[in-house]
């Protein structure tokens, strides 16, 4: 996550070359399955931030992308920026140029503001030229540092003798490193943990605690922070939407920010990525998300880490409070797609909110874009119909334009959805319903009483005085008419049908 939320905690740092166990290492501190791990390198893109409670120690992890051959890291930044293009990549995780410089220029901001590096090297394989690279990289860099030497469950099957035998001619000259005796791990196996805590906790207590206690307004800041989680198809800018919504604030601590990797490519973020920042006074979280393609092109083309980042971008849903459904202006297939509106069928199953932002809009011309949103109420209004109007935001993330009115919106429609109406509202409701409903009794149930049992989304139970028999269009009256009197577009509800007891039954 962004620093902002850790800035009282201590940070450790993973890095190293792909495929040595970063993000295993990195899910087993923080105790669960975030950042994605695949058996080739390259699935790590993005820097990911999290809080690890673990062997009695509270701090920050940070997982970084591996960084592949071709780069000489014992120049200076600006020489690494020039040498960015010339790294290559390997497998799934073959990188754009650009991408590759970033990346590098990220792992760089996040070494420098750790308190300590674990440098992991991959002991089955052993020591390669870029792990020497790596080693004198970070040797200038000055930092306190575990070597991490992972894969060490010794569980080589025969047919990996050559590999053994590799492995144990590759790491005799480990301690050559001068980063100190290895720590032998195995993350998967959750070998090896013990050691590496009890090592890390002399660092750990040593650094200047002050300003770094987990303070009891910080807890309560978090129990109040507003989740924004992005979803939506591939190369709609959310990633470019994200680094926008930090850089435009005004909060100090944004110098720390490390932005996420953007480009024209489509697929970029593989991982979702949280980040934290403050907005007039309220702490944000934006979760930006792999793009998501449809359910039938991935499987055709049997990418496994689409269809793991597929499941990682909807799995964040629940968590959120209120989901930002990202689109883009195309003239070849419109507004919407199906994929759009099957992310907001799922979206709204969740009973969560949600915001449209219509980006790159500089693209258009005033008289195009004057057409969009002249058009895009009664389109949305058709495919969303279980939400009402839904507020709808155009905005450029490139040129900053129309983020304001975007978080506005945001805090407005969060608003919404942790509506607590009074019974007395509610019952005000069910007597002018009865008294000038088009749908009444005798053909449809008799309301009785209405109560609300929960919020986001507000969930509201009516009990009535005869059997339970209402149709669709009886529901769906209800509904459109319960939002149109408490203001709640955007807004999915929830209205439960409950039949009242009578005396015989309640004997």
């Amino acid at each position: 996550m962004h620093p902002a939320k850790f800035a009282r905690l201590m940070r450790v740092a993973i890095i190293g070359r792909p495929n040595v166990g970063k993000s295993s290492l990195f899910n087993r501190l923080i105790g669960r399955q975030h950042a994605l791990v695949y058996n080739k390198p390259g699935v790590t893109r993005d820097c990911l931030f999290e809080k690890a409670e673990y062997g009695g120690f509270t701090f920050e992890v940070v997982d970084t992308a591996g960084l592949d051959d071709g780069v000489d890291m014992q120049e200076d930044e600006a020489e690494m920026r020039k040498a960015g293009p010339q790294m290559k990549a390997s497998g799934i995780g073959r990188w754009p140029a650009h991408l590759l410089t970033e990346a590098l220029e990220n792992t760089s901001l996040v070494v420098k503001s750790s308190d300590l590096v674990l440098f992991m090297v991959d002991q089955r394989v052993g020591l390669t030229p870029l792990d020497w690279q790596f080693a004198r990289w970070l040797a200038m860099k000055n930092k306190p540092t575990l070597l991490i030497s992972n894969k060490a469950d010794g569980n080589v099957s025969p047919l990996d003798e050559n590999l053994a035998n590799i492995s144990v001619t590759g790491m005799k000259d480990v301690k050559k490193l001068g980063l100190g005796e290895p720590l032998h791990i195995s993350a998967t196996q959750n070998e090896g943990m013990s050691e590496l805590i009890m090592h890390m906790a002399p660092i750990i207590m040593g650094v200047d605690r002050k300003n770094r206690q987990i303070s009891t307004e910080w807890k309560s800041e978090e129990e109040r922070r507003l989740r924004l989680l992005i979803l939506g198809r591939p190369n709609v800018g959310k990633s470019t939407l994200v680094n926008a919504l930090v850089e435009t604030q005004a909060d100090e601590k944004k110098e720390d920010f490390v932005p996420l990797l953007v480009g024209p490519e489509p697929g970029i973020t593989r991982d979702p990525v949280s980040v934290i920042f403050e907005h007039q006074g309220q702490q944000i979280e934006v979760i930006d998300t792999a793009g998501l393609r449809k359910k039938g092109k991935t499987m055709q083309h049997g990418d496994a880490i689409d269809i793991k980042t597929s499941y990682a971008s909807l799995k964040r849903v629940p968590r959120a409070d209120l989901v930002i459904l990202l689109l883009e202006i195309n003239k070849q297939t419109g507004l919407l797609t199906e994929q759009d509106i099957t992310l907001a069928t799922e979206v709204i199953k969740e009973g969560k909110a949600i915001l449209v932002a219509v980006n790159k809009c500089d693209t258009l011309s005033k008289e195009e874009l004057a057409n969009v949103k002249k058009s895009s109420p009664r389109i949305l209004n058709m495919c969303f119909n279980q939400l009402g109007e839904v507020p709808t935001v155009f905005i450029s993330s490139q040129n900053r334009l129309g983020l304001k009115q975007l978080m506005t919106e945001a805090i407005s429609l969060h608003e919404k959805s942790r509506t607590k109406l009074s019974t007395a509202d509610l019952q005000r409701w069910v007597h002018d319903i009865k008294r000038i409903g088009k749908m009444s009794p005798p053909t449809f149930p008799n309301l009785k009483f209405a109560r609300q049992v929960d919020t986001k989304p507000p969930t509201i139970v009516l009990t009535c005085s005869r059997s339970v028999r209402s149709t669709t269009a009886y529901m769906a009256y209800l509904t459109n008419d319960f939002r149109r009197t408490f203001g709640l577009d955007g807004v999915p509800l929830r209205i439960l049908l409950r039949e009242e007891l009578s005396q015989a039954k309640k004997q």
